[in-house]
């Protein structure tokens, strides 16, 4: 049986000049980056409460500014998804490539 794709309107702002102003904007003022530490450190200490951090599902992994705290966490199978194939395309160029690798386990 066919499926028809699922439109969602929110998601159609989401091209790659949308998804490059994403990236930006958590390094755009000092209280950008500070807000963007705050939330780096949030998820750390989120993880240190976890029993296994061997795996992990990014949902949805925008621009993936998540992946270097779960990668030093103790991450090694990363499953990173987003409902833009743009997030997804800029997460890929905008991480090393041996950290994006690294997941891929």
């Amino acid at each position: 049986m066919p499926t028809e794709e699922t439109i969602l309107p929110f998601s159609l702002k989401y091209d790659a000049t949308h998804c490059q102003a994403y990236l930006d904007k958590h390094q755009a003022s000092t209280s950008r980056r500070v807000s963007n530490y705050l939330e780096q450190r949030m998820a750390g200490k989120a993880l240190q409460l976890t029993t296994n951090t061997s795996s992990c599902l990014d949902l949805p992994c925008g621009t993936g500014r998540f992946w270097d705290r779960l990668f030093l966490s103790g991450v090694q199978d990363l499953i990173a998804e987003d409902y833009s194939q743009d997030m997804l395309d800029l997460a890929a160029r905008a991480r090393p490539l041996a950290q994006v690798n690294k997941g891929a386990g």
